[in-house]
């Protein structure tokens, strides 16, 4: 039993980092081409990065941030965009779109290592119940309600001009961070995804989650044994509680200091 476990997590560690490793490295073209200011082509190497995974989507409105106010740049990058991103899925479309496709899957049901959605969840359902609607759907309304968040944030992000190559790597930090905390599935391996940001601009909270993910691994080991929901309903809070409270922490410091010069926009 624990050696197929373990070949399990072998398996399933080797495929998921290869495809979180593929996306991530495209990715890093576009971001290096945003600070090299080819917008054009960093749209179409994002564009690119979700035909590995669909997360780097989140990233579009900061990349094009530098051209809000050319209209015409920024009409033909979102040509660009459409035409590539449609192009990455029109594989997916073509194989037949089903209600166990992929896509439809997550967007449905699929939840693991996860603690803040979890929390969503459980208030969507403790809503529903208390207004005589069916709990069931409290899936799809926690979904909903991290999406608001998600967007939210990106929106915020985004509202003001970049101001240089490691200001625009951080706030692309703190987006994917927005993702992974708040996504259904937190898989270790995706933390990938935020190593090549925590190069530039490192976060010791964000860092932290280097000694804290591995606890995943003991899910296998309950669950071997019939316990899963040891798991699930009480290690999964070490994996992110500690995090939070450091995040928390790091807020509350960065409110207290005032930047000792304002900088100007970085112009495209």
């Amino acid at each position: 039993m624990r050696i197929r476990a373990e070949k399990r997590r072998d398996s399933e560690l080797n495929h998921e980092l290869i495809w979180a490793s593929i996306g991530t490295l495209v990715l890093l073209g576009a971001v290096l081409l945003t600070i090299r200011k080819k917008h054009l082509w960093a749209v179409a190497f994002l564009a690119l990065a979700m035909g590995a995974k669909l997360w780097p989507l989140a990233l579009l409105p900061l990349v094009l941030r530098p051209i809000l106010a050319k209209p015409g740049r920024l009409l033909l990058a979102l040509l660009i965009f459409g035409l590539l991103a449609g192009a990455m899925f029109l594989p997916l479309y073509a194989a037949g779109v089903t209600p166990d496709s992929g896509f439809l899957a997550y967007g449905r049901r699929w939840e693991m290592n996860d603690a803040l959605f979890m929390l969503f969840l459980w208030g969507s359902k403790l809503l529903l119940g208390a207004v005589r609607l069916e709990p069931g759907h409290g899936q799809l309304m926690a979904r909903v309600i991290v999406l608001a968040i998600v967007v939210a944030c990106i929106v915020w992000l985004s509202r003001r001009s970049l101001t240089s190559g490691a200001d625009f790597c951080g706030r692309c930090l703190l987006v994917v961070a927005a993702v992974f905390l708040l996504s259904p599935t937190q898989f270790p391996w995706y933390f990938v995804w935020l190593v090549p940001f925590l190069a530039i601009r490192p976060r010791m909270s964000l860092l932290l989650f280097t000694v804290l993910l591995p606890l995943y691994y003991l899910r296998f080991y309950f669950d071997a044994r019939g316990l899963k929901g040891v798991f699930d309903n009480g290690i999964v809070w070490l994996e992110y509680v500690p995090v939070w409270f450091m995040l928390i922490w790091e807020w509350s410091m960065s409110r207290k200091r005032r930047p000792s010069s304002l900088h100007g926009a970085w112009r495209s």
